[in-house]
């Protein structure tokens, strides 16, 4: 699968939102079996889907920790991938608020 297509799915079902990170606010979850099916298919829509968050509300903390989100911004550091002790995958990096920067060079 490919961020951006669309897909049809057959045979999946919906099912509460469990476990300790959840990837979007909606308390159903869909999942997959063996017998379910995906196809690629065009467009029903051109709308974007992002929920950009204002910085200063992340810096305030105002973003649930247990919700993703989308970020924009100008990345300025990256650091390596790193794994915990639980095997999560973990990488570091740094954005500046493209917004902040623009408004200063005007």
């Amino acid at each position: 699968m490919e961020e951006g297509d669309w897909y049809e799915l057959q045979n999946f079902k919906i099912t509460f939102a469990s476990g300790q990170t959840r990837v979007t606010r909606s308390r159903y979850q869909i999942n997959l079996s063996n017998y379910s099916f995906i196809f690629k298919i065009q467009p029903l829509s051109y709308c974007n889907y992002y929920r950009f968050q204002p910085f200063n509300s992340i810096h305030r903390g105002l973003s649930h920790p247990k919700f993703s989100i989308d970020l924009y911004g100008a990345l300025v550091v990256v650091g390596e991938i790193e794994e915990d002790e639980m095997e999560n995958h973990i990488i570091q990096f740094s954005l500046i608020n493209i917004e902040s920067v623009i408004s200063t060079f005007k």
